[in-house]
């Protein structure tokens, strides 16, 4: 080591201990952010259920509205999804 220069080695030591420092930051932050967002996402037992229940009365009340208008088409041999290309 002369006139205050690092070996190669001694840099490369380095600068791996600090990106192992960095890393370590990194994933302290993360899940110093993933834990109110974990606790935001939970909802009682009852909204969850009625949540389902509103999903599921959509996509039947969709179903049953396409299935509706498909049977009122004419008999065209094309899908007779709604905005499909004819």
């Amino acid at each position: 080591m002369t006139g205050g220069k690092l070996p190669l080695g001694a840099v490369l030591v380095r600068l791996e201990e600090r990106e192992r420092e960095i890393t370590a930051q990194a994933e302290q932050t993360r899940e110093q952010i993933a834990r109110p967002t974990r606790r935001s996402w939970q909802c009682s037992p009852r909204l969850a259920a009625r949540y389902a229940h509103e999903a599921y009365a959509r996509r039947w009340t969709w179903t049953w509205t396409w299935l509706r208008t498909t049977s009122t088409t004419s008999g065209s041999s094309s899908s007779a999804r709604p905005g499909a290309a004819s």
